[in-house]
């Protein structure tokens, strides 16, 4: 019996940037500055200052060192996110703005790979 080979999905935070592209090849340039705003703000100040919140309020002080280690980690993931969900909205509201809406994939694809590129360097 033959098997299939197939890629399955990731589930990391990379597969978000992917999906903000798809989405924000669809709208309107100012909704897709509003999208790429938003995500900014969420992913690059709020979910960061909610982890460290957490890590400040526990009680535990033997799990304390390891919630910051945890949440340090996690902090630099969420401003990369943030920064690479940011251009790639902003890149689309531009290109939707004097090109028509609706990028193909391979366009899709390279705009959210440059962008998580450039999301490294702004981190």
């Amino acid at each position: 019996m033959a098997r299939r080979n197939f890629r399955r999905r990731s589930k990391r935070a990379g597969s978000i940037v992917t999906d903000v592209a798809h989405i924000g090849a669809k709208l309107s340039p100012r909704a897709a500055v509003l999208l790429g705003a938003f995500l900014f703000c969420l992913f690059y100040w709020a979910v960061p200052a909610y982890l460290s919140s957490l890590a400040s309020n526990t009680e535990a002080g033997h799990l304390k060192p390891l919630l910051e280690v945890f949440t340090g980690r996690r902090v630099r993931l969420f401003h990369w996110l943030g920064a690479s969900c940011a251009i790639v909205c902003f890149y689309f509201a531009v290109r939707n703005h004097y090109i028509a809406q609706g990028a193909n994939f391979d366009e899709r694809f390279i705009s959210s790979f440059i962008a998580k590129l450039l999301g490294r360097n702004f981190d």
